[in-house]
């Protein structure tokens, strides 16, 4: 896993890169990065179908924690 800035976040996004926000349903709706699809850490492996694995994905979370873990399930499921 690695961190980017916003700046490389908007140019992944118009690239094509999928914008997973991994936080729980309130605390997406409470505010969120524009563009971002809402998919909670719990459900994350029961929807990557909905994630091209051609593309890359981009995790956010609040502070790291839940992205990261979800990056680790990401590239242990091939992306």
């Amino acid at each position: 896993m690695r961190e980017i800035t916003i700046d490389d976040l908007a140019s992944a996004v118009a690239g094509g890169a999928h914008l997973v926000d991994v936080r729980e349903t309130a605390e997406y709706v409470a505010g969120h990065v524009p563009g971002a699809v809402n998919i909670p850490m719990g459900h994350l492996t029961s929807r990557l179908d909905e994630l091209e694995r051609s593309a890359p994905v981009l995790l956010v979370c609040a502070s790291g924690n839940r992205s990261g873990a979800m990056a680790d399930v990401l590239l242990a499921q091939g992306f």
